[in-house]
């Protein structure tokens, strides 16, 4: 990577720096589900990026943790911050990890170009829901034990291509209600079955429920009762806290609707 007039340290505005040799504050701050922005901090900036970096850091969302490490340095692992999130040295000046998954490399020509940077990372890192094709995805979802917003939907009053999910993404952002997982079921290809036990008020079009599986084994689940979306909010931070969620005998899973197949 060239750069031109180099300053020494490079402070970042905003970002949290770490020192990886602490491991108290690393796990702090990199063990979180939280979506984060990392920059390598050994990566020397000139004037004109430091710039328009901090400027551009301004407009990024409040929800998205900024974080600054020496990518260099051994981590208490032995590997560089490079080895283990799997970065090309050469060209990575910040990464960004949506939710806790893989880090995604972000280099000095994207983050000069503002817009695209932007909305990159505000389109990666944002809480999203993961589309249903099978029970498969429901089994893996429980295996996280973290809870589980699922929506069932047969696309008239809350369609899944449109800003219905986002409405309900931007919720658990500005919350912060990084754990939660979000499953969206096409109800008109499949069945969410939850145990005969579990009594609920269905709703015709859509129905969210939240779905948890707790450190002992056991399922939990909570039925959305309200009419869409009045007090949705308020369903989705009790589901993040585990609030109400009675216990269920059976696990949830979907079936595939014999007209669907």
């Amino acid at each position: 990577m060239t750069m031109f007039d180099l300053l020494p340290a490079t402070k970042l505005a905003g970002f949290t720096y770490i020192n990886v040799s602490n491991t108290k504050q690393l796990k702090a701050g990199m063990s979180k589900p939280n979506p984060r922005l990392v920059y390598c901090s050994n990566v020397r900036l000139n004037q004109k990026q430091i710039y328009v970096i901090n400027t551009t850091n301004g407009h990024l969302p409040s929800w998205i943790d900024k974080i600054a490490i020496d990518c260099s340095a051994k981590l208490p692992s032995g590997k560089s911050g490079y080895e283990r999130f799997g970065l090309d040295q050469e060209t990575t000046v910040m990464f960004m990890q949506p939710y806790g998954k893989r880090a995604i490399t972000i280099t000095i020509d994207e983050l000069m170009q503002p817009p695209r940077f932007l909305q990159h990372v505000t389109d990666t890192c944002g809480f999203k829901f993961k589309r249903v094709f099978g029970n498969e995805d429901v089994s893996k979802a429980l295996d996280s034990k973290a809870p589980i917003l699922a929506i069932t939907t047969d696309g008239i009053k809350f369609n899944m291509y449109t800003q219905d999910p986002s409405q309900i993404s931007n919720m658990v952002n500005e919350q912060k209600l990084h754990r939660i997982q979000g499953l969206l079921i096409n109800d008109i290809v499949h069945e969410l079955q939850l145990d005969p036990s579990f009594k609920y008020q269905k709703q015709n079009h859509v129905n969210i429920f939240c779905i948890n599986r707790d450190v002992k084994g056991k399922y939990l689940a909570k039925h959305y009762a309200q009419e869409f979306p009045n007090k949705l909010e308020e369903f989705i931070t009790e589901c993040a806290s585990g609030k109400g969620l009675v216990p269920i005998a059976k696990a949830p899973n979907v079936l595939k609707r014999a007209q669907a197949s």
